[in-house]
């Protein structure tokens, strides 16, 4: 792959349940490489006239577990998940509901509930990302009068993916190359 090379990846998830496909389409840009001198570098905003582009770098985000004692705050209840707040500079904090229902019913029957609780996080926070950045791409190409507020959308579809994220966190890491190249389906226990 060169500098300025783009690949597509096309993700589709099927629920069985309700028979409705969820497609999640990247366009990935390979940029050069950026010197920070040990430093963490900054990323150019699109508006500050640097052509638009920013580095392709990652960092982790803000995020800051509520307890029980935290929900009036957030206007959290025991199915609440993830609230996402765009601060001033434009990035977001992300809080996470750790007294989710369904989070701690998964721990009751779970070994390692640090884990556990580090996988509901760190996959909610990502949905949360996701669905931030696709709001971000239809915008441009749709009438923001219409728009709903993506923080409301972001808090209302973690909270129904809150029931199955740890179930669907166990099954993916229990799929093995070989059932892949076999055509086995998740699930398949034979």
């Amino acid at each position: 792959m060169e500098i300025n090379d783009t690949i597509t990846i096309k993700m589709t998830i099927t629920d069985e349940t309700i028979g409705k496909e969820f497609i999640n389409i990247a366009k990935l840009t390979a940029q050069p490489t950026i010197q920070t001198a040990g430093k963490q570098s900054q990323r150019r905003s699109s508006s500050s006239g640097g052509g638009g582009q920013e580095p392709a770098q990652f960092a982790l985000p803000n995020i800051i577990e509520v307890k029980r004692e935290g929900w009036s705050e957030h206007h959290f209840d025991s199915k609440s998940a993830l609230k996402p707040v765009q601060e001033q500079d434009g990035t977001y904090t992300f809080y996470v509901n750790v007294a989710n229902d369904y989070l701690l019913l998964e721990g009751k029957i779970d070994k390692d509930f640090d884990l556990l609780k580090a996988q509901y996080i760190y996959g909610l926070v990502l949905i949360g990302i996701a669905l931030l950045q696709e709001n971000t791409i239809v915008r441009h190409s749709e009438n923001p009068a219409e728009e709903e507020c993506i923080t409301e959308k972001v808090e209302s579809i973690s909270r129904a993916v809150a029931t199955v994220i740890i179930p669907i966190i166990r099954s993916l890491s229990k799929v093995t190359a070989e059932e892949i190249s076999s055509g086995g389906q998740l699930g398949d226990d034979e």
